[in-house]
């Protein structure tokens, strides 16, 4: 259950964990079987690099035990023993809290907090694991039929494993379907956060795109509530950091530096044709390597809507010029000569060159790194 839980606080990226208004102080009396008498702490999860925070200590004796804390809002808890270090999670949606489990059995099902919230709480815990479950065994089946066939391509083993990633496919995507739809439904903020939350970290979601609806939805949902707006403020904020990033299907950013006689170029300029941005520099070994596959696909499609302009990261103005002249480039060809302090960096947001994106005649991302035969192989495609 820690590792559910671990996964999916890491990766909400909330600033603090408050929700329902529920004014004041509450109360958790607990009950756990088949335990040594030990101090029982209180801590609240902060969604963010905030660590955890001890709000109360009591000694528990015969398994018995009172904790309280003070939340303006419902958030998420726990409680830690000292010895034993178990964590029980739970939503403080009630003032007053009964707690029951039997140190004994350390399934999911053992513990018990008497507030609604925390019962959903419990219950999405236990299918999330249930389904997990289902997922790692779908995994396992793959890799035996992996070792089991190796590069054996005949009928049967390729029809067999085929099977096998379909049903694993079916799997993974039933419990995306099932966290989404959980997020967008709920009706307590806490569990519609986790949610989103466990999506995010179990399948890596880099694409914020995908989860501005549900995001929208959940801020409607909860209006006026101090963690959903946190949430929403920071998720909009990668958003926007997402789209000034290049991305295919989004509008590359525009970029206007000098070209080789001191001219600003545009690459907004060059809107109406499908665009090769290149980056590139003379002293990069790899660059030059690739560069004959674009002179070759240049020269093949130059008459039919198609150009490159080449951004370079040199710093010596001569050495790019000699450069484009020995690797024959004749297109356009534009640098600060900042190498690496080049705003065009952090603008396209990458970290080793070569590199580029293909844009569509309306400025819209189509294509990234296009290596080798790629690029030409592409512009097949779109210029038929």
């Amino acid at each position: 259950m820690k590792n559910i839980l671990l996964a999916a606080l890491c990766s909400m990226l909330l600033l603090s964990c408050h929700n329902k208004t529920i004014h004041g102080k509450f109360t958790v009396t607990g009950d756990i079987k088949n335990v040594q008498d030990q101090k029982v702490f209180l801590i609240q999860v902060y969604f963010s690099e905030r660590n955890p925070e001890v709000l109360d200590t009591a000694e528990m004796k015969n398994g018995h035990f009172t904790i309280s804390g003070i939340a303006p809002e419902e958030g998420l808890f726990f409680l830690r023993l000292e010895k034993d270090n178990s964590e029980y999670y739970f939503i403080n949606d009630n003032p007053d809290i009964n707690f029951t489990t039997d140190f004994a059995d350390q399934t999911l099902y053992s513990p018990s907090f008497s507030t609604p919230a925390s019962a959903l709480f419990k219950g999405l815990i236990i299918n999330i694991d249930s389904q997990r479950s289902l997922i790692n065994a779908s995994s396992t089946a793959i890799e035996q039929a992996q070792l089991k066939f190796g590069t054996d391509t005949g009928h049967i083993a390729d029809s067999v494993f085929a099977a096998t990633k379909a049903t694993a496919d079916k799997v993974n995507n039933n419990f995306k379907k099932y966290l989404g739809a959980y997020m967008d439904s709920s009706s307590d903020p806490i569990l519609s956060l986790f949610a989103l939350g466990y999506l995010r970290s179990f399948y890596h979601s880099d694409d914020p795109t995908k989860l501005e609806k549900s995001v929208t939805g959940i801020a409607a949902r909860f209006p006026k509530n101090e963690t959903v707006d946190a949430m929403v403020t920071q998720f909009n904020l990668e958003l926007a950091q997402y789209k000034a990033t290049p991305h295919i299907g989004n509008i590359a950013p525009n970029i206007s530096l000098p070209d080789t006689t001191g001219i600003t170029l545009s690459l907004s300029s060059l809107r109406g044709q499908y665009v090769l941005v290149d980056f590139w520099a003379s002293w990069c070994g790899p660059c030059r390597n690739e560069n004959p596959n674009v002179v070759k696909a240049f020269n093949k499609y130059k008459d039919k809507n198609f150009t490159v302009y080449s951004v370079s990261l040199d710093k010596d103005k001569q050495d790019w010029e000699n450069a484009i002249i020995s690797d024959k480039l004749t297109w356009h060809h534009v640098s600060d000569l900042k190498s690496w302090d080049s705003p065009v960096v952090s603008l396209y947001g990458f970290n080793a060159i070569p590199t580029n994106v293909l844009i569509d005649p309306q400025g819209k991302i189509i294509a990234t790194d296009l290596r080798g035969d790629d690029l030409e192989n592409k512009l097949a495609e779109v210029l038929k």
